[in-house]
């Protein structure tokens, strides 16, 4: 499967396999995700990446300084007339 994560190949494979859990194939998240994993030399199994999963893209500070979050933020919440309705819509039955 991978190579480009800078491991073995049967540790590419976990790893990469990880990354698309949480990224679902979006360019820029998996991108993103993968640099950081190459970035991180200790980052060899799954729980390594949900770690900087987590760090990338839930932290508070990830909602302040992500760029692509923000910018989705942005977007989408700056187009809502009714945000209690859309977070209602959301939350589910």
């Amino acid at each position: 499967m991978g190579e480009g994560l800078r491991r073995e190949s049967g540790i590419n494979d976990v790893l990469l396999r990880r990354v698309l859990h949480w990224t679902g194939g979006h360019p820029y998240l998996t991108q993103r995700l993968c640099r950081s994993v190459v970035e991180d030399s200790g980052a060899v199994g799954v729980e390594d990446v949900d770690r900087l999963c987590d760090k990338l893209f839930f932290s508070h500070r990830a909602r302040e300084q992500e760029p692509n979050l923000t910018f989705v933020a942005a977007q989408f919440l700056g187009r809502v007339d009714d945000l209690g309705g859309l977070l209602a819509l959301y939350r589910g039955p």
